[in-house]
């Protein structure tokens, strides 16, 4: 991933389960923008992270796994997450000036005020971070999550976290929703915004116009073989 100055990135955060990734790949697949997925590179940031810290743990949870006090478990966790995302952020591609981005369910967990402010800090340049819940009510909420899969303990630390409400820009409750309709309230709610229009809508022709481009010259090919 080369250097992010695009800042037009839609980031998607909330419970495990609620469809996050999904949804970023909806909007990857539609408007041709690329698809990143926070969880696959945390191991990326933790070797510069140990190397900066001299830390001797193979991986992030190998390190987290050695922590025996909850309290110290949480403090350290908090404080290499703040570092993630400001490398994963600061990391994504420009060569495409939108990207889809799904955060992993954790990652929005901040009881430090200063960690929180950092990272509340850093989720202000973009101005599509969407919170996705299932319901406004705590028990549909957890009962739809708990149906799905989701896990349990840490949904209920997100659902009743304020840090999770305080990062996202937009909240959108997905009850009663099937995929094509979620993504397409989604849609509605982005397209709102005069900037995000049009480079989901530049993105979206850009990749039809290239298809075009790839009939036309396969047709002439086609055309020199048999004449």
């Amino acid at each position: 991933m080369e250097k992010n100055e695009a800042k037009k990135s839609i980031i998607f955060i909330g419970p495990s389960a609620v469809g996050k990734s999904t949804m970023a790949r909806w909007f990857s697949s539609t408007y041709n923008i690329p698809y990143y997925s926070a969880d696959l590179y945390i191991n990326d940031s933790f070797k510069e992270y140990k190397l900066k810290n001299n830390i001797n743990s193979t991986d992030i949870y190998e390190y987290i796994e050695s922590f025996k006090d909850k309290a110290l478990l949480k403090k350290e966790w908090e404080t290499f997450m703040v570092a993630f995302i400001f490398w994963f952020l600061e990391n994504l591609d420009n060569s495409n000036k939108m990207q889809a981005v799904c955060f992993g369910a954790s990652h929005t967990l901040f009881e430090n005020k200063d960690n929180f402010t950092k990272v509340q800090n850093k989720l202000s340049e973009y101005n599509n971070t969407i919170l996705l819940l299932p319901s406004k009510d705590y028990d549909k909420s957890m009962n739809i999550l708990n149906k799905r899969g989701g896990w349990k303990s840490l949904n209920d630390s997100i659902i009743n976290s304020e840090s999770t409400y305080n990062l996202a820009h937009k909240t959108v409750y997905t009850e009663d929703l099937s995929e094509e309709e979620l993504f397409d309230k989604l849609s509605d709610l982005l397209l709102e915004d005069y900037e995000t229009r049009y480079y989901l809508y530049y993105n979206q022709f850009k990749r039809r116009n290239d298809c075009e481009k790839q009939v036309a010259n396969q047709l002439n090919l086609y055309k020199k073989k048999y004449e």
